[in-house]
């Protein structure tokens, strides 16, 4: 037994990949001051360790979204981009979604357009490229095609687009309306739309960019959805999808 104890002696400090444990000190007075809004002193310790305060140990217990996301008009862009896509939900446009085709694209895109379903605008289309014969990100053919073919007012490009200055340019010159929605890297410049959100930007305060594309799309959602708010969208009901006014009527 003796022998037992002492290898688990030897070997609890240290992880299965072999990497040794270290225990964070918590300062006595924020313990303390823990302690006193009602924790239990090893409670208070964990939380301290960690840095949470009096002041932030509701959220930390009790998070609630709202209070922990940011606001929407924290990013550059954001009222812009708001702004457009609001005003082609009113006036009924039809609004291309372009993501990129792996998760958190294809996430993107789902967000948005359940979002846009879920306002009773259901006027949209999706394109998501071909890996093998498009490539990553917007490409000029594409961009044409969904506003020639598929009748596209706006363009949305969610999960790419932070590099595409030659596809946006053509789209510009197209007369094409394009809003980014992306997370990737940027360089210095960005390209030519009516708003390029990124929290990677070179020109974006720092503090968010780990924010995947489906995140900031979420955000973007919301930002759209206080813009329609203010301006009465929600009024009468006349935001629920059309296939469902009936029963939403009648209830």
């Amino acid at each position: 037994m003796k022998d037992l104890a002492d290898r688990n002696a030897e070997v609890a400090p240290v992880s299965l990949k072999g990497r040794r444990w270290s225990v964070v000190a918590a300062a006595e007075d924020a313990v303390t001051k823990l302690v006193a809004v009602g924790m239990s002193r090893v409670n208070a310790r964990i939380l301290a360790s960690r840095g949470i305060t009096p002041e932030t140990l509701e959220d930390f217990l009790n998070p609630q979204l709202r209070n922990l996301m940011p606001d929407p008009n924290t990013f550059i862009d954001m009222d812009k981009a708001v702004t457009r896509i609001a005003q082609a939900i009113r006036d009924g446009q039809r609004i291309g979604i372009w993501s990129d085709y792996d998760a958190d694209g294809a996430t993107s895109a789902a967000v948005l357009g359940r979002f846009l379903r879920m306002l009773g605008h259901e006027d949209f289309v999706v394109r998501i490229p071909d890996r093998l014969t498009e490539g990553y990100g917007p490409n000029t053919p594409g961009l044409l095609d969904m506003q020639a073919r598929q009748g596209c007012d706006l363009i949305c490009i969610l999960d790419a687009g932070i590099v595409a200055f030659e596809p946006l340019a053509a789209a510009k010159e197209a007369g094409i309306e394009v809003v980014v929605l992306d997370h990737h890297m940027a360089e210095e410049e960005v390209p030519e739309a009516v708003a390029v959100v990124n929290p990677n930007r070179r020109d974006q305060p720092e503090g968010y960019g780990h924010l995947c594309a489906a995140g900031l799309t979420f955000i973007f959602c919301v930002g759209v959805t206080r813009e329609l708010r203010q301006t009465g969208w929600f009024e009468g009901g006349r935001s629920v999808p059309r296939s469902r006014r009936r029963s939403h009527r009648s209830g």
